[in-house]
């Protein structure tokens, strides 16, 4: 039998980079997936201020220097 702490060890795990960046750009192509009949040039987006002090200067992996939520 499990005990909660050993459920914690197996299940969690640390993250590697900062996930803000990546939840703005996940919410906003979810919601542009569900406004796929208009042609979008942008979208305006508002945030929590902890989110957008977390990902404010954070690099985004794998996109060349982009840095922030403007690229996300």
């Amino acid at each position: 039998m499990y005990t909660i702490k050993d459920i914690l060890r197996i299940q969690v795990a640390p993250a590697l980079g900062c996930t803000e960046p990546a939840a703005v750009a996940l919410c906003t192509a979810a919601a542009g997936s569900l406004l796929s009949d208009r042609d979008l040039e942008s979208m305006e987006l508002w945030v929590d201020p902890g989110i957008y002090k977390n990902a404010f200067a954070v690099s985004i992996p794998g996109a060349e220097g982009a840095v922030g939520t403007a690229w996300a």
